[in-house]
């Protein structure tokens, strides 16, 4: 419960700040471990709002850090704003992109609303399961190594729904999704 709040004013369940940090679930199941975000009951039809509250936030200090086993659920951007600074990922925000080497290993992202990067601004992904998301581009500024992309569902806001948006994928397989790129 509760959080720690970024430069933004945004609470964060999970906020790191240092270099070579690891953070690791303590059973190789990641469905035994949450870190469980929070939709705000009065922002918009996804969700999102002042009173949401993201899952993990890297900030651009860190680098060589692991979130490894985890399942990252029900997060929603605190922001209404898609450029505000806090108008990114309603899951994980990793301030650099992939250029500071911050990984999430072995992770399943479920229910998470966002928009620039529903479950991820930044960062790399490898061995994760991405599972219905709500709203604005899947992915943003991230690289996505042998992982599965399940329920992904079109949205028309913000023009239409990109899985990935200037990032890559490598080895990735999806089902059941719906996306024009």
């Amino acid at each position: 419960s509760g959080g720690w709040v970024d430069n933004n004013g945004f609470t964060n369940r999970v906020y790191i700040n240092k270099s070579c940090i690891t953070i690791k679930a303590t059973s190789s199941n990641p469905n035994d471990t949450h870190i469980v975000g929070a939709i705000d009951h009065n922002g918009d039809e996804y969700g999102r709002g002042p009173a949401a509250v993201r899952g993990i936030y890297i900030d651009g200090y860190a680098t060589n850090t692991i979130v490894q086993g985890f399942t990252i659920r029900n997060c929603a951007t605190p922001s209404t704003d898609s450029v505000a600074a806090g108008g990114m990922a309603g899951a994980t925000v990793t301030i650099g992109g992939t250029t500071k080497n911050n990984w999430y290993t072995d992770c399943t992202f479920i229910d998470n609303a966002g928009f620039r990067g529903i479950n991820a601004y930044g960062g790399i992904f490898l061995r994760c399961r991405f599972d219905r998301a709500y709203a604005g581009d899947l992915m943003q500024e991230a690289i996505v190594i042998h992982s599965l992309f399940v329920n992904i569902a079109k949205t028309t806001e913000c023009g239409t729904k990109y899985l990935i948006n200037g990032g890559k994928l490598y080895n990735c397989t999806f089902y059941n999704c719906q996306t024009d790129y």
